[in-house]
């Protein structure tokens, strides 16, 4: 995939796809400032995301999918 395919698929996703996650959120949503691929929690901690099990999540729900914790397939 291009980078110019990747911003495009990018643009107006969830920043986390999991939907019980405080940063499933939108660039433009109340509250949002910024885009890109790193933001801050309430608590004052930042994650990254990534691509895990072909969905967007940031770090900390990640490392959950990764470790079993978090299912994708009912979310």
């Amino acid at each position: 995939m291009n980078p110019a395919q990747d911003e495009w698929t990018e643009f107006g996703a969830y920043f986390c796809t999991n939907p019980a996650c405080e940063l499933h959120v939108r660039s433009g949503d109340p509250g949002v400032q910024g885009v890109g691929n790193w933001a801050t929690c309430a608590d004052g901690h930042r994650v990254g995301r990534a691509r895990y099990g072909g969905r967007m999540l940031c770090d900390d729900c990640g490392r959950r999918w990764s470790a079993g914790r978090l299912s994708l397939e009912n979310e």
